[in-house]
């Protein structure tokens, strides 16, 4: 309901300042139904190649995860995972984004492994280190949208997120603070609380001492997000968008991206807001950038699907592991 609200906000501002220019571009005709005629007319090559790209996106979720999943010695094998992943990004669509595909792939995972810390852990650290490298690939790419209109802005944000994320992740998981932390979360007595969290925090924890894999896990963040700008790239050729160049992107998406993070199935409507604002600070028209962060939505929709494909073959199971 919110992104339907937030997405009819964005729909009715757009008409209201772009609606007697529209209407004397495309001889009367509301903004549906030209961007509909936008899509029709685009160039179908792009839309296949963005297609393509969103799938291998989601191969580095898949690789990301699976990593975080097995340094703890879980027996996983990466087609589960595979197969977790694909349903739970079907659920992304149909539930808050972010939150309900989280959800979903901890049900699933935890019926496998029954590792309940171990499982919400690997998520979570999926997620923070997941901003890590999208912040740190959009610093690194800074002179590729330094001059663009709010580059400098965007660019010490980035930096003041990376920065102050890598502060939070090292004070949590410092070696000499880590008895500290154990003892003030084990002095919750309420329903058990603390010794769940405990556990929880020591499995967050160890991923400190395993920097090979937090390399990794990084490295796969920073190419999941080249592949989301690559895609969202392709997908402004495909709709004759030419004035929003790659280097611009890598800046504006990881902002994009965030916003969309807002609890909505799929980010639909936060994500179409971000997308109106900043791609009309680069000279893109509001009906025009609109158009492309809907068809980016499409496309994620319709490699979600592949959930469906899986769904029967995954089941709620024993577990292989007993939760510790």
């Amino acid at each position: 309901m919110l992104g339907i609200i937030i997405l009819g906000v964005v729909v009715w501002k757009v008409q209201h300042d772009q609606g007697s220019s529209w209407s004397q571009q495309h001889q009367g005709e509301n903004l549906w139904m030209g961007m509909w005629k936008l899509i029709l007319s685009s160039r179908w090559q792009y839309i296949v190649l963005g297609v393509i790209v969103n799938i291998l996106a989601m191969v580095q979720v898949v690789f990301r995860w699976h990593d975080l999943l097995t340094c703890h010695g879980s027996k996983i094998k990466i087609f589960e995972t595979t197969k977790i992943l694909a349903v739970s990004y079907l659920y992304n669509n149909l539930l808050p984004a972010s939150l309900g595909m989280d959800a979903v792939r901890v049900a699933y995972a935890y019926s496998k492994i029954r590792k309940k810390g171990e499982v919400v852990s690997s998520v979570l650290a999926d997620r923070l280190l997941g901003f890590v490298g999208m912040l740190m690939l959009g610093a690194l790419a800074v002179p590729f949208y330094w001059n663009a209109p709010l580059g400098k802005y965007i660019f010490f944000l980035e930096i003041a997120g990376l920065l102050g994320l890598v502060a939070f992740l090292w004070i949590f998981s410092h070696r000499s603070l880590k008895d500290f932390y154990t003892r003030m979360i084990n002095k919750i007595k309420f329903w058990g609380i603390g010794e769940k969290s405990a556990k929880f925090y020591q499995a967050l924890r160890s991923y400190a001492d395993k920097p090979g894999t937090v390399l990794r896990v990084i490295f796969f963040s920073m190419m999941l997000q080249l592949l989301l700008t690559i895609n969202m790239y392709v997908l402004a050729k495909a709709i004759y968008i030419d004035n929003l160049t790659f280097g611009i992107l890598l800046g504006y998406l990881p902002f994009i991206n965030i916003v969309a993070m807002i609890p909505t199935p799929g980010g639909l409507g936060p994500r179409e807001a971000g997308a109106v604002m900043l791609f009309g600070k680069a000279g893109v028209s509001s009906p025009l950038a609109l158009t492309l962060s809907l068809l980016f939505y499409v496309v994620g929709l319709v490699v979600s699907f592949s959930g469906i494909v899986f769904m029967p073959f995954l089941k709620f199971s024993e577990g292989e592991l007993d939760e510790k």
